[in-house]
């Protein structure tokens, strides 16, 4: 299966570059190949790219500087995409061979579930071009002493160029699919960005201040081009103009469409900052930022302020300087912006095609307009304490509070509308924790040194406000649960809500698996009416009519037994416990370095504890959703007559239309994302001077680095890193995860 689908991804990466330059002026060229190939088979990304840049000294209060970046990259993306790909290849039955017995090659199952990607990639031509210009220039006058201007302007111009054409091929056995489509994307984007920033730096005695103000203009244009066609009479036709234009019921296989959009960001800023004598610190700095997707609150203005105190420096501490080589307090309170979320026309409502009917087309809403919505705004306060001893050791503790408001979501809205949701300052949320950093130089000598570093963050959140809606505590979403052993009364627990924190995970807690006859017995009135066909214990069952039995199941060995929160002896969608949160507690990471001589060793590791992560690649699977699927390695693990006490309950096809063993929300595919990550093991050698120099080189050195090496998990995740952007239930079936590098190097210095 390997060999038909996969491929050894290798990584080239070559750069050479010239600098040089005198008094008056510098410059810096360098040219640039990269090529990486991707795991499935054909697929890849390709760069050139080259780079220029330099500055002149025109006059003495004159200066002026510029630079070129140009690349051109080929991708050849998988025609799959990557959760396909990563779930259904591994998952192909185990008797597949790429061939039948006669020999002939088994092409695919069906398009979106080809195993068999050595084959089927002959039918199918992708390409995909991007070009990246950079241009920038500026001017530094200076206007007096300590006092200058600095004007520039930079040009981002992106270019992307797609084609794609399905040969005609097999889409099942003895089917073919000879609609031979093809589609052609152009995609250009144009970002200018302008700026004037005077500097001020000046010295009166002790008394150092140095401050910074200035206007910044970006303007960002995208034009796309898009058309697709179909109809072609030749696998050797893949332009669009030979595609029909009409179908066999005159209906037209056409289709064309264009993009404009703009948007802009104008802001104004300052930054000052003063220190007496390098001891006692003070900045301030503010930004009034305008923003051209919001449309009556275009503008918001975000302060900040920070502190120091370096009492190292003071003279009481002079008589501890064998013990303390730092000691600073610091502290900082400020705002700042976001805007992420929106779409550019988004809060000015639109209107989108509702469909032909009769040769009428009608048009509906696709967005509410909202043009009252606002910046959301994070307030922070930080504080935090250094401290430095025996010129050995290093220690930072800080706390932060992190508030919050006017959050930006989606708010969802009732069927009638018409609209499934609205954008809408949402609400307020807090996050705090602490900070803790240290780094110890056990040997700090001539030819050898050796450090060590660890730092640990725990964060905790919490939802403070929330639009009225009428819910208790205002709350978005969450599950209905009972309250206790006893109860039937429900409360909701989870989603959003006010008061609580963020991220809590509910669902059916397992707690056990039906052995055999004997163990069958002690759940004899055990109802779970979860299935849409109830199950039921045989005493229950046989309480129940004929009638009734038609539209039941019954409970048997190899069967999940499902926690009961209220002690009634029916498992229903109340019956759920809160099984962990979907935030870490815990993040961090530890370092080391060491070098004797010429020869470095650098280690970085870092880990995330107290969080989960929903499998629903191993649930689709488990659960046998589609037969022509193989299944993981749990398997094995799973009830059987000939393995009784298996953890894990028996197999079943299509198991999300009996008893749902496995296609429900459980405590068995939420799993301890917990990990330990060796993120980077570096190991490089600085060739003997005196050998260099003999080959005219000033400097060489050979590296040899791994990265993403290994984790130290106990989950079955293809990746168990946490996504802040998309810690949502549902991680797909599968992805590519951070792959593990092996990079060879050689660094020459002439």
């Amino acid at each position: 299966m390997r060999d038909l689908n996969m491929q050894d991804a290798w990584t080239q990466d070559y750069n050479i570059s010239f600098s040089g330059g005198n008094e008056k002026g510098k410059y810096y060229s360098s040219i640039g190949y990269y090529d990486e190939t991707g795991f499935p088979l054909e697929s890849g990304y390709e760069r050139l790219s080259f780079n220029l840049n330099g500055e002149y000294k025109i006059k003495n209060w004159l200066k002026a500087s510029g630079f070129v970046n140009f690349s051109r990259s080929e991708t050849n993306p998988n025609y799959m995409s990557d959760a396909n790909f990563w779930s259904v290849v591994p998952a192909v039955p185990p008797t597949f061979k790429g061939a039948n017995m006669d020999g002939t090659v088994i092409k695919l199952i069906n398009n979106t579930q080809n195993a068999n990607w050595n084959e089927m990639k002959n039918y199918y031509y992708r390409r995909n071009t991007a070009y990246k210009t950079t241009l920038g220039t500026s001017f530094q006058i200076d206007l007096m002493k300590g006092l200058s201007l600095k004007m520039s302007g930079m040009w981002y111009l992106h270019m992307v160029e797609k084609e794609s054409f399905n040969k005609e091929l097999p889409n099942g056995p003895g089917k073919v699919d000879s609609n031979r489509k093809a589609s052609a994307d152009y995609a250009r984007r144009l970002d200018q960005t302008y700026n004037a920033i005077l500097n001020y730096n000046a010295s009166f005695g002790n008394h150092n201040i140095s401050a910074v103000g200035g206007f910044e203009m970006i303007d960002k244009y995208n034009f796309g081009l898009k058309a697709s066609g179909q109809g072609a009479t030749s696998d050797d036709f893949i332009g669009l103009q030979f595609t029909e234009p009409l179908d066999a019921n005159g209906k037209s296989t056409r289709n064309m469409s264009t993009t404009h959009t703009q948007e802009r960001i104008m802001s104004g800023f300052i930054n000052a900052s003063y220190d007496y004598k390098s001891k006692y610190l003070f900045s301030f700095s503010g930004r009034y930022d305008g923003y051209s997707k919001l449309v009556d609150n275009r503008w918001g203005f975000f302060p900040g302020v920070s502190a120091a105190w370096n009492v190292y420096r003071e003279e009481f501490m002079e008589k501890y300087l064998d013990i303390f080589s730092n000691m600073k307090l610091r502290m900082g309170y400020g705002q700042n912006g976001n805007v992420n979320g929106i779409g550019l026309y988004e809060l000015q409502g639109s209107y989108a095609n509702a469909g032909n009917y009769n040769g009428v087309y009608g048009l509906l809403i696709n967005d509410i307009a909202y043009p009252g919505l606002r910046w959301e705004k994070t307030t922070s306060f930080d504080a935090a304490i250094e401290l430095g001893l025996f010129n050995k050791v290093d220690l930072s503790a800080g706390y932060f509070n992190k508030k919050t408001t006017d959050l930006i979501a989606d708010v969802p809205l009732s069927a009638s509308s018409g609209v499934g949701s609205m954008k809408t300052n949402n609400g307020a949320v807090r996050s705090q924790g602490m900070e803790l950093e240290v780094n110890y130089r056990i040997f700090d000598r001539k030819d050898f040194k050796w450090n060590v570093g660890a730092n640990i963050t725990f964060v905790k959140s919490k939802v403070l406000k929330l639009p009225d809606n009428g819910n208790e505590n205002n709350r978005q979403g969450g599950t209905e649960v009972y309250k206790g052993k006893g109860s039937n009364e429900t409360v909701w627990r989870g989603g959003t809500q006010e008061g609580q924190s963020y991220g809590d995970i509910y669902g059916f807690k397992m707690t056990h698996v039906v052995r055999d006859e004997a163990d069958l017995a002690n759940y004899a009135y055990y109802v779970d009416k979860v299935p849409s066909q109830p199950v039921y214990g045989p005493a229950a069952y046989a309480q129940l009519t004929v009638e009734q039995q038609r539209n039941a199941q019954q409970l048997a060995p190899g069967d999940a037994v499902w926690y009961d929160v209220n002690g009634d002896g029916i498992i229903d969608t109340h019956d759920q416990v809160k099984l962990g949160n979907s935030i870490p507690k815990w993040m961090g990471g530890f370092n080391t370095s060491a070098s004797w001589k010429g020869l470095t060793l650098f280690a970085r590791f870092d880990y995330a504890l107290g969080y989960k992560k929903w499998n629903s690649g191993y649930q689709y699977f488990m659960g046998i959703t589609s037969g022509s699927f193989n299944v993981p390695e749990l398997a094995k693990e799973t009830w059987t007559e000939d393995n009784p006490t298996a953890e894990l309950p028996v197999l079943m096809t299509n198991d999300t239309n009996f008893k749902k063993n496995y296609t429900r929300s459980t405590s068995l595919f939420w799993e301890n994302a917990a990990y330990l990550c060796a993120r980077e093991i570096s190991l490089s050698y600085d060739l003997p001077s005196q050998w260099t120099k003999k080959a005219m080189m000033e400097k060489v050195t050979v590296t040899l680095t791994g990265q993403n090496l290994f984790y130290v998990t106990s989950n079955n995740l293809y990746t168990p890193e946490y996504d802040s952007a998309n810690n949502t239930k549902d991680d797909g079936k599968g992805g590519y995860a951070l792959p593990k590098t092996v990079l060879m190097g050689i660094k020459v210095v002439f």
